[in-house]
């Protein structure tokens, strides 16, 4: 199992670090210190005689738990550099669509930086293999290799091929990044694991945006599996004074709370961004802050994983990692199979960071979509936004539109129309809507004459959409049409 694939859970820092005694002895039956591992500790209560297999993987699927996992120590090492988001590689972030993959992000000071690669390049080679048809892990595991080996990427940008030479080197993908809506004096931080070191970069932004006056912030938890357990607790004290982080239950049900000590009450409106990619710590610190009333979620139902993890380790140098408590929110909301549910239910990257900037304050959306990414308000983001052009004309996403608009959508099937709350009708097949997927797509400008606060044009390769609220927009940089 990879280690993106084992790591959404949530595990307590000190026995990470600090090793639990179990048979010292070289040739301690390993089968064994599992086996009174999991009767003594695992949550499900299961004693030595319960257990009828005879190896170390039959002993797990007894337990019927995808987070109890056994790892030699090389896979340990492995696993603790995914929760830290280090791996040897060339630096880049990268996506799929319907064309292949593409680099979604280029990492400064990174090879692929050095070697010439840019946001919107499609892979198509490495090392000569075609990676047409190849999917994301596939690409992955080609890519990355050991330190100070070379790699060949072959990419295609604006119709013509690249070879890219690199050296692949020790990567470290950052774990907090931030940006600052200056026209709202609004923060935005972005937390995309909690490693060990995520709270330095966290509280480096927040003074940061103190510092200039911030008057709202945003925090993104969408697609964050988790990491540890202190982490979320130590970024829980930048909003909750004192208090229960959350409550966790054994195999004898004693409710032992983690808490909140030494924090600072935040007095400003905070808006968390959860999907169903939020998994374990994230739906920890997003549930505290909800239960707190100091933040109100927006996105859609998160993962779901609210059970903790401790590690041991074992004599042959192996690990053990192994469910131990089931958690609960400060209010005692169920997390496990369940989720964090959002206070604002909206689908869609680009539309839960506009309804999230709108109930922050903002009045005017400016969003501008590249090949490489799309920006807010001038703080960029690397996903790509999918967007239809044909003959011309722009057709966007009812729901990013009607983000943009702080309207409700709602689909007339009577009338096959897609129905805005101001009244707006558009009917599906029309000339105004395209259905791509079973998604409706509006025109831009049939979307502009039926909201007259709403503008778009192109600068070069980019399409560029403002809407205001109120009658004078301030100065965007509109082109006249006429000109």
């Amino acid at each position: 199992m990879s280690w993106k694939k084992s790591f959404l859970f949530i595990l307590t820092f000190s026995l990470l670090m600090t090793a639990v005694p179990v048979a010292a002895a070289e040739n301690d039956d390993i089968y064994l210190e599992v086996k009174e591992l999991l009767s003594a500790l695992h949550v499900n209560g299961m004693d030595m005689d319960e257990f009828k297999s005879d190896t170390i993987d039959g002993l797990l699927e007894e337990l019927d738990d995808p987070y109890t996992e056994y790892f030699t120590a090389e896979e340990w090492r492995s696993f603790q550099s995914g929760i830290e988001q280090q791996y040897v590689g060339v630096g880049i972030r990268i996506a799929q669509d319907d064309k292949g993959i593409y680099v979604v992000e280029v990492f400064e000071d990174s090879p692929a930086k050095k070697g010439g690669m840019y946001p919107g390049d499609y892979i198509i080679r490495v090392n000569q293999e075609s990676m047409i048809g190849k999917s994301l892990d596939e690409l992955t595991a080609r890519v990355m290799g050991l330190e100070n080996t070379a790699v060949i990427v072959t990419v295609l940008r604006d119709g013509e091929e690249k070879d890219l030479r690199m050296i692949r080197k020790q990567i470290s993908v950052p774990s907090v990044t931030g940006g600052w809506f200056e026209r709202e004096s609004v923060g935005y931080i972005k937390v995309s694991s909690f490693s060990l070191d995520a709270n330095l970069e966290f509280a480096r932004l927040m003074e940061q945006f103190e510092e200039q006056g911030m008057q709202a912030l945003l925090l993104d938890l969408r697609d964050n599996p988790g990491g540890y357990l202190n982490t979320a607790q130590l970024l829980a004290k930048h909003f909750v004074k004192e208090g229960i982080l959350i409550h966790t239950r054994d195999r004898n049900q004693e409710d032992i709370p983690v808490r909140i000590v030494g924090g600072k009450n935040m007095e400003l409106p905070v808006y968390v961004l959860v999907n169903e990619g939020s998994a374990s710590a994230s739906e920890v610190l997003a549930g505290a802050l909800q239960d707190y009333g100091v933040a109100k979620v927006v996105g859609t139902q998160t993962f779901g994983k609210g059970s903790v993890q401790q590690s041991f380790l074992l004599s042959n140098g192996g690990v053990l990692k192994i469910t131990v408590e089931e958690y609960f929110t400060p209010n005692n909301r169920q997390v496990n199979h369940v989720g964090i549910t959002p206070d604002y239910e909206v689908h869609g990257t680009a539309s839960q960071v506009m309804f999230a900037l709108r109930a922050a304050g903002a009045e005017e959306l400016t969003l501008r979509i590249a090949q490489s990414g799309w920006s807010l308000n001038g703080v960029s983001f690397p996903e790509r936004l999918r967007v239809i052009e044909r003959d011309g004309k722009l057709f966007v996403q009812v729901r990013t539109l009607a983000a943009m608009a702080g309207e409700s959508i709602s689909w007339d099937g009577k009338a096959k129309e897609v129905v805005f709350g101001g009244g707006a009708r558009f009917a599906s097949g029309s000339e105004a809507v395209v259905m791509e997927n079973g998604i409706n797509y509006v025109n831009v400008e049939a979307f502009g004459k039926q909201f007259p606060a709403f503008r778009s044009w192109k600068e070069q390769q980019d399409w560029v959409m403002h809407f205001a609220d109120h009658a004078t927009p301030s100065n965007v940089g509109i082109e006249d049409e006429a000109a």
